[in-house]
């Protein structure tokens, strides 16, 4: 049994590894109608960009296509059309613009395993920013850069830039900016293991934080470091809490989460049977995940597919028609000239009859 329990955590343990950027805040899909959601997004943003009258309505399109590639883990393609949106920004002197999408492309570059990449996107957003006094997108980028420092375990920098952020959000009275900035700090101290600093932080974010799915995952972090520090009980009754709450918001991906965290804490007591159900529970709930999320990737690849596939034919249309009017000119032209040889030589012929007829 415990061998059977140990062997299912690291399988779950990958999937979570697996989704855990999809779950990134900003562009979210309902989990109902999981095929039509992502690709009538998609195609929809694909028409505003087609018909956008303007380089800034381009260019929030494209924006909005790559997001939509982004959160289904499309990063290669994502990049391109955030690059092509930034392009379009900096014509048009979209400043704010640039600077969140900017943001988005450092993100990018994070997923894509280029972190130095990455801060030259989040200076130039702060560079903006700071010329324009915008203390909410200075919170912002500052604490994307703490939340990069902090991946690449350069903890002191980490430290500095989310006390950056913590500082513009409690200017501008952001308390879920706030709430976040602590939940950042927490995973900070929890990888230092300075588990009661990283509850303390953790404790601040939940009771700033008035969204239900960062609440879910704040809760399973406090329950973690309850786990961590021996509290097996307390991290089983804190873990239940964020369980309940995620079954009345119907949050999947949390849900799975928690049953992990509960089957931790009953493999910690002892207690295997409860830990394996526990454990297949969320399993079943992460795979019902992974299949949805793989779902919605396809429908998104095919859609693409498609419409490269008609922009294709659209384009061999433009040819073949340019190839037909090219041939009709080239005819037209030769028409023309054999006219213009056929003349000449008609009337050099007739001069030649009539300086015969002098002669």
């Amino acid at each position: 049994m415990l061998r059977s329990v140990l062997l299912l955590v690291n399988f779950l343990i990958f999937i979570t590894h697996a989704l855990r950027a999809q779950q990134e805040p900003g562009l979210v899909f309902s989990s109902t109608n999981k095929r039509s959601a992502t690709d009538s997004a998609f195609l929809a943003q694909k028409e505003a960009y087609l018909k956008a009258k303007d380089k800034p309505a381009a260019a929030l399109a494209l924006r909005q296509m790559g997001r939509i590639c982004y959160h289904l883990g499309h990063y290669p393609q994502a990049l391109d059309y955030h690059l092509q949106a930034a392009k379009l920004f900096r014509e048009t002197g979209r400043l704010m613009q640039l600077a969140e999408n900017l943001n988005d492309i450092g993100t990018l570059y994070y997923y894509n395993r280029q972190p130095a990449l990455a801060r030259p996107q989040y200076d130039e957003a702060l560079d903006i920013y700071r010329k324009a006094h915008d203390n909410a997108g200075l919170a912002v980028t500052y604490g994307k850069i703490g939340h990069l420092y902090e991946k690449q375990q350069q903890y002191d920098s980490a430290f500095y830039f989310q006390r950056l952020a913590l500082a513009r959000y409690g200017q501008i009275d952001d308390r879920q900016g706030m709430a976040k900035i602590f939940e950042n700090l927490g995973s900070v101290h929890e990888d230092l293991e300075q588990y009661d600093s990283a509850s303390h932080y953790f404790r601040q974010a939940l009771a700033f934080n008035r969204d239900s799915i960062a609440r879910i995952e704040i809760m399973n972090n406090l329950g973690d470091m309850y786990r961590k520090t021996g509290r097996y009980r307390e991290g089983l009754d804190q873990t239940r809490l964020a369980m309940q709450l995620a079954i009345r918001t119907g949050e999947q991906y949390q849900l799975s989460s928690a049953y992990r965290d509960m089957a931790k804490g009953f493999h910690l007591l002892g207690r295997h049977d409860s830990a394996y159900y526990y454990l297949e529970l969320s399993r079943f709930h992460l795979l019902e995940i992974y299949s949805g999320e793989s779902s919605k990737q396809l429908a998104l690849l095919q859609t693409m597919y498609d419409m490269e596939k008609k922009d294709h034919e659209i384009a061999m249309l433009r040819n073949a028609r340019k190839t037909t009017v090219a041939i009709v000119i080239a005819g037209l032209l030769l028409v023309a000239i054999a006219v213009l040889v056929i003349s000449r030589q008609r009337l050099k012929i007739r001069n030649a009859e009539l300086l015969h007829l002098r002669e």
